[in-house]
């Protein structure tokens, strides 16, 4: 039901792009497996998490499941010219609501695999660097 992806793709911004806002796509970066769950446009990262990983908000909130694994990232892409305004990486509703904290080599795999991927995007022809690009690397939940 949900699939992975290894790269980023114009079919991943047309079926789960416009979560919230146009442009708008949110995947979680899985460092075990080293590739990108979309987050689906109804449906908010605590969902996916449980829905994919059979855990109920309870485990979750009491960490009886360590996902520490999951990564959060956001880009803004605009819709008519594929080109990259932002990428977030590190913040969500699973760090705020469940106080998940990432280790600096999760974190570290996350942000090189969001490098790659958009590099490899652009080769193709998929997408477009913005001019002003904003990166933001949200490190307040890494593990110290």
């Amino acid at each position: 039901m949900y699939r992975y992806h290894k790269k980023l793709s114009r079919e991943m911004l047309v079926k789960y792009g416009n979560r919230k806002n146009v442009g708008f796509l949110s995947v979680i970066y899985d460092c075990n497996v080293n590739a990108f769950l979309p987050v689906p446009g109804d449906m908010e990262h605590v969902e996916l998490v449980q829905k994919v990983f059979s855990a109920t908000k309870k485990e979750l909130s009491e960490m009886d499941i360590d996902i520490s694994f999951l990564v959060p990232i956001s880009f803004e892409i605009d819709p008519m010219t594929f080109e990259i305004k932002e990428i977030i990486i590190g913040i969500f509703g699973l760090e705020i609501g469940f106080k998940v904290k990432h280790t600096h080599g999760q974190f570290e795999a996350a942000h090189q695999a969001v490098l790659k991927a958009v590099q490899d995007a652009c080769k193709s022809g998929e997408y477009f660097i913005s001019s002003s690009l904003k990166l933001t690397v949200n490190k307040k939940y890494i593990k110290m």
